[in-house]
This record gives C-alpha cells, sequence and structure tokens, in this order.
C-alpha cells in the first residue's frame, strides 16, 4: 500500500505551480524572451513562440496572454496551425512538435538533423515542410508522422517557404530564390533573393522584405514582382531597417514587421503609415484583429487594421535595468535607461509583484543605493542625486563623475568615477571630500565589509584597499592575467570576490584581504561576462552574466554551480534579499525573481555512442551521497524525456531533465546540496515509460 500511496502522491503533485519553479518572471508579463512566430488558430486563440522553448496563449483575441509551461530550453522560430487543433512548432536543433488538441499537449515529431529550422508550413491536410540552416529541407506526406529530407542543392541557411499551389514552391536563403514545380522533389535556383520573408499573391503578384547592413546600421527593403517572381522591384521606403516578415492581405494591403514596429500600405506600397513599436518578427491577423510579437517578449494588438497598437505584454519596452537595490523583501528599485539615454527608475513596494515607473533626475543612471526606505543616492557619469521621499524628487548631492555609490551607514557614504577619484561624505551627501585619486581608469566597484575596511576595483585592473574609512587608499597586488574586472564584493574584511576575464570569464576570490587570490568559477564562454555578484556572510551568493546565466554558490565561493534562469536576456544586475530571494535584471526590462533560490540546471552527458535497445533507468552512483550523485538512464529512440525529484511524501522538489533527447545513453548530475538528509525518489518519465528508483542524501 506505501508503494501505491506514492505513485499517487506523484500524480497528484507532478503540475507544481509554474511561476514558483525556480526563477520567474516579474517583468514584462508573461514572460521576456524573445517572441519568433505567432499563430491564430481560431477567431479566438493564439499561440506564439519564442526562445528558452517559450509557449504562449491567448483565447480572448490576444488581450491577455498565458506562459505555458516549458517543453525544452531550445529557441522555438515558428508555429504553424493547420486547423484549430492541429499545430507544429519547429525551431533549434531539428525540434519539431505537434499538437492534435489546440495546443493543450504536445509531441515530439523526430527529424534526421540538429541543424537550426527556420520555418514550418502545410500546403494541404496531409503534406507539410520545414526549412532551416545548412540548407535543409523536409517533407512530411503523413500530417507529420515521419519527415523526408529533399536535396535543396545549398548549404546557405533558408529563411522562408511558400507555395502558390501543391506543385509551385519557393524557398528563399543564400542570396537566392529556390523553386520547385513537382511539390518539392527537385529543387533549382529560379532568381536572386535573398529575402528574409516572402509571400504570393497570386501566379504573378508578390512581395518579398530583406535586410542589408551599411555602416553603421542595417536597412530594410521591400520588393514586388509581377512576373511570378522572375524579377523584384525595390517599393518606397517601408519606414524601417531590418525587415523581417510580411503579411499581405491582397494586392494592395500589407503589413511588415521590422527592427523597430510595423509598417503599413493600402497601395500596394507606394506609400507606407509608420507605427514605431519595438522590434517585431511576427505578425497574423483575423477578423480585423492583428498581432505582432518581438524581442523582449513584446505583444501588440491592433483592433483598427493597424492603424494604433495597444501593448499586450505589459511592459516598458525598450529599457534596459542596470542596478537592483532592496531595502527589505518588499522594497526596491532598479535604474534603466529607455531608448538610448532617457533614465528612469521602477520600484516596487510588494515584493516585485507590481512595480512603478518614477522619473529619475538625469540620464545614464548606473548606480544606486538607499539607505532606508526614502533616503537614496543615484550616481551617473557627472552628478551624483539624493532622494529623501522615496524617489519621488531628486536634488543634485554633488556635480562632478559620480557612477559609482556605496554608504556603511546613514551618514558615511562614498563614490567614484573617472581618474579613479574617490570622494567620501560623513553628513549624507552635504559635504564631500576627494580620498583618492590616480589617472588610472574609472572605479568599477566599491564594497565596505566593515566601517573601516573597504575595497575598490578599477578599469584598468588595479584593486585598491583601505583600512581606515576610506580616509586613504593603497594599491593591493594585481591578479596576473586578468583582463577586465566588473564587480568586487566582500563579505567580511578578508574574504572576498571579484569578477574578471581570466581564460574566459571568472571569478577570483580571496580569504587574505586581498594579497592573494585564486580563480573559484571559470566560464569557457567569452560571452558570458560576469555582471555582477552578490554574496553575504552565510556564505550563499549568485553572479549574473550578460548571456542570461546565473550561478549559485552554497559554500563561500568554493564552489559554483548553475541555475536554470528561463531567460538568455543579458542580466546587469543580481540582488539578493535573503539565501532563498534574489532578484536579477537586465536588457528588454527584465526582471525574475526566485523565492526558493533557483533550481540547478543539471549537466548532462552522452556517454556512449551505442543506441540501447530498451527504455533503462540506472541506480545513482554514489548512493547515499553528498552533495552530488549521478544519474544515468537510456533511451532506445528520440523521446521527451522528464527526470524529476521526489520526497518521501511525493512533493516534486526538482526537474533535472524536461527536454527532448536524441537516442542514447546519458548521464545526469544532481546537486542536493540544498536539501538535507534524507530519503528522495527520481523519476524517468518518457512516451510509454515510466521508472522510479530510490536514493540517500546523507549530510
Amino acid at each position: 500500500m506505501k508503494k501505491l500511496f506514492f505513485l499517487f502522491i506523484i500524480l497528484f503533485s507532478s503540475q507544481p505551480a509554474f511561476s514558483q519553479s525556480g526563477w520567474y518572471w516579474q517583468h514584462p508579463l508573461p514572460q521576456g524572451n524573445n517572441l519568433n512566430s505567432v499563430k491564430f488558430i481560431d477567431n479566438s486563440t493564439l499561440i506564439a513562440v519564442g526562445d528558452q522553448g517559450v509557449i504562449i496563449r491567448s483565447t480572448d483575441k490576444g488581450v491577455t496572454w498565458s506562459l505555458e509551461p516549458s517543453f525544452s530550453q531550445k529557441t522555438f522560430t515558428s508555429v504553424y496551425a493547420l486547423d484549430q487543433n492541429i499545430i507544429f512548432i519547429c525551431g533549434d536543433q531539428g525540434i519539431i512538435l505537434k499538437s492534435s488538441n489546440a495546443g493543450i499537449s504536445w509531441s515530439y515529431i523526430g527529424v534526421n538533423t540538429l541543424q537550426k529550422l527556420n520555418k514550418i508550413i502545410f500546403i494541404n491536410s496531409t503534406i507539410g515542410f520545414t526549412i532551416g540552416n545548412n540548407g535543409v529541407i523536409f517533407r512530411t506526406t503523413n500530417l507529420g508522422q515521419t519527415w523526408v529530407q529533399l536535396n535543396s542543392g545549398t548549404t546557405s541557411a533558408l529563411q522562408s517557404i511558400y507555395f502558390m499551389n501543391a506543385s509551385t514552391g519557393f524557398i528563399s536563403g543564400g542570396g537566392y530564390l529556390l523553386k520547385t514545380i513537382n511539390s518539392g522533389d527537385n529543387w533549382s535556383v529560379f532568381a536572386p533573393g535573398g529575402f528574409n520573408d516572402f509571400q504570393f499573391l497570386n501566379e504573378l503578384t508578390g512581395y518579398s522584405v530583406s535586410s542589408y547592413f551599411s555602416f553603421p546600421s542595417y536597412y530594410g527593403v521591400t520588393y514586388k514582382t509581377t512576373n511570378g517572381g522572375i524579377n523584384w522591384n525595390a517599393l518606397n521606403g517601408s519606414c524601417y531597417s531590418s525587415c523581417l516578415s510580411l503579411l499581405f492581405l491582397d494586392a494592395n494591403t500589407g503589413f511588415v514587421s521590422s527592427s523597430n514596429g510595423i509598417s503599413y500600405t493600402s497601395n500596394a506600397g507606394q506609400n507606407w503609415t509608420c507605427s514605431y513599436l519595438n522590434v517585431c518578427n511576427s505578425i497574423d491577423n483575423k477578423s480585423n484583429i492583428y498581432i505582432t510579437v518581438g524581442q523582449g517578449g513584446s505583444i501588440f494588438r491592433s483592433s483598427d487594421n493597424g492603424v494604433n497598437w495597444t501593448n499586450k505584454s505589459y511592459s516598458y519596452s525598450s529599457i534596459s535595468l542596470w542596478d537592483i537595490f532592496f531595502i527589505n523583501e518588499n522594497t526596491g528599485y532598479i535604474s534603466a535607461t529607455e531608448g538610448n539615454s532617457d533614465s528612469t527608475f521602477v520600484k516596487t513596494t510588494n515584493g516585485g509583484n507590481n512595480w512603478l515607473k518614477l522619473k529619475a533626475p538625469s540620464t545614464a543612471i548606473f548606480s544606486i543605493y538607499f539607505t532606508n526606505e526614502n533616503t537614496g543616492y543615484a550616481g551617473n557619469g557627472v552628478a551624483l542625486y539624493k532622494t529623501t521621499n522615496g524617489g519621488i524628487n531628486w536634488n543634485i548631492s554633488r556635480n562632478g563623475s559620480s557612477s559609482i555609490v556605496c554608504f556603511t551607514d546613514a551618514n558615511t557614504g562614498f563614490v567614484a568615477g573617472s581618474n579613479s577619484e574617490i570622494y567620501k561624505t560623513t553628513n549624507a551627501g552635504l559635504n564631500w571630500e576627494m580620498k583618492f585619486s590616480d589617472a588610472a581608469g574609472n572605479i568599477k566597484s566599491i564594497s565596505f565589509p566593515s566601517l573601516s575596511v573597504g575595497y575598490a576595483c578599477n578599469a584598468r585592473f588595479d584593486i585598491l584597499k583601505t583600512e581606515n574609512g576610506g580616509n586613504s587608499w593603497y594599491y593591493l597586488p594585481p591578479i596576473n592575467g586578468i583582463v577586465g574586472q566588473e564587480k568586487i564584493i566582500f563579505i567580511n574584511e578578508n574574504t572576498g570576490f571579484i569578477s574578471t576575464s581570466y581564460q574566459g570569464k571568472s571569478i577570483f576570490r580571496t580569504i587574505d584581504g586581498g594579497n592573494s587570490w585564486q580563480p573559484v568559477l571559470i566560464i569557457n564562454d567569452n560571452q558570458s561576462i560576469i555582471s555582477d555578484i552578490d554574496i553575504s556572510e552565510s556564505g550563499t551568493g549568485y553572479a549574473t552574466c550578460w548571456t542570461g546565466r546565473i550561478f549559485k554558490t552554497t559554500n563561500f565561493g568554493t564552489s559554483w554551480f548553475e541555475l536554470l534562469s528561463n531567460t538568455n536576456n543579458r542580466l546587469y544586475s543580481v540582488c539578493k534579499v535573503s539565501d532563498s530571494i534574489v532578484f536579477a535584471a537586465g536588457t528588454n526590462s527584465t526582471i525574475i525573481k526566485t523565492i526558493n533560490g533557483g533550481t540547478a540546471l543539471t549537466s548532462i552527458n552522452n556517454f556512449t555512442n551505442i543506441i540501447p535497445s530498451e527504455f533503462y533507468l540506472h541506480q545513482n552512483y554514489p548512493n547515499p551521497f553528498n552533495p552530488i550523485t549521478i544519474i544515468k538512464f537510456d533511451i532506445p529512440k528520440t523521446s521527451f524525456v522528464k527526470i524529476k525529484i521526489y520526497d518521501v511524501l511525493g512533493k516534486q522538489i526538482a526537474t533535472l531533465l524536461n527536454e527532448i533527447k536524441q537516442a542514447g545513453s546519458y548521464s545526469i548530475d544532481f546537486n542536493a546540496s540544498q536539501l538535507s538528509s534524507g530519503i528522495f525518489f527520481y523519476r524517468l518519465e518518457t512516451e510509454g515509460f515510466t521508472e522510479t528508483k530510490k536514493m540517500v542524501v546523507q549530510k
């Protein structure tokens, strides 16, 4: 009876509260990853897909949207609705998903490629095509059950596909337009045409869009053909650079989505009306309702044929969020820039459930510090500002370079900026006195673990230290081999961390007051610049990266493990309110939060080239373990695989894997550093197979 009871609990609790699992979105809503494609599936229901395996749904003609549970961390590029029930999605690494119940559930369809698939379409109730990078073309003749690769004759990335009828179709990519006249059996170069998207209205008339680079920007062009695609003539400018997709309703009426919004023509492209929105990747319409989706999860809706557009993603568009400061679990501030230079603040008083946009005192505010709920300081490149009413009004506290601000108590604080200048106040910003200056680069970060001891780093790779409350500063020995420094933070007078560029992107730690440093985290990814670190005396800390990656330590920085952040947006700042409550912010107005310390991103490896003959879940090793164990499993065919962890009551506590895997034998690491000692269960779930085994955490 115990076993039956356990299985019942697993089934009952296998759908945890989605928004509270690991990191979840607070802004924008429903989410902030790029959306790449949108489609109406009936008169009221839409589905949009995007980066990080995002699927969102609306059932009220695009007025409100909900985030669906994630099936993968891969990018979804295209969605196609054959009818109100049958929907297909394609994306990275040859992924194709199919739903037969209007997107309520999805099944994986195997395609023999790891190339990115860029577009999927169907030309009738059974025949469909998907195209992608490296010239791949696949065709199905049985409603997506199986896909056969066709010869494109090119290795270029294929971007768009359109069929005039069951026999005649075109594909754009690699600077050419490919054509078939036998339903895709053969393809040949038909005409020049490196189009991002195109559409034919009949056998002769069609439109297309493309982009080209001319320093310093991208520019877009809209074309028209009147002879079946043999020749394409450029139309008058459609307002925008980087034309990405198009939607023509008839020979005269059409829309172009691009890097700055939507353009509309009612006279076959002779004139265009422009709506400046955001980067718009895709557009669709039904019954005079138009929806466009794009960068940062942006969703815009028009109900008057594109004359006016309403933002439906509940976001402050085009905002980059820079520096987070929380006074307590409820009240916090984030500095931001809007557009090219306009600065603003967002403020919450309920733990991030709602954010209020405030007017900033100046442009380009990058650093903020509050000494209580009302009194705060904000620094930009030329001045320091002070508020005493919670950010409603600001006054200049000092003129001069003040990029970084830090206070040790209500009265004593420091600002720093160019030429490594450091200023100190002892009267809450009424007066400031220079304490250090050098011709070196700008100060990037300051940290005071006590009233007397403080540290700073600059752009010249120097590390400074004070032992008398900031009245004088001296240079510490440099870290050999580093290239850049972004953040320095100390949890006591001796133990501190600094983010650098060293053999990739790194975090170094010192335990002797900065006299010597050792790398404790090295990320072998030159794009993953470590933008911020927040760690406390408890030993728990977090680090954010420009690639959206988040790392965590629970042992004073001795080791770090990656968390599942659910975004690839650039993250600039992290703020740890407690060991488990943490905020991170960055580009595309991104604000994400965790209330459970985040979910570890498990590493998974295919350790053999031999295809197993059956599904099998191995016993974890070592067992008992502390804190890391290895779980191995075999899958004889490409499958959607889930591996979940449960406690003895059947409560799901972690999801290690929730994505499609090719046939093979895999090992996956499980880190139980956040769990107490006890018995736990791990469960493998695939289509037609499940198995559960016991493991023991022993600390």
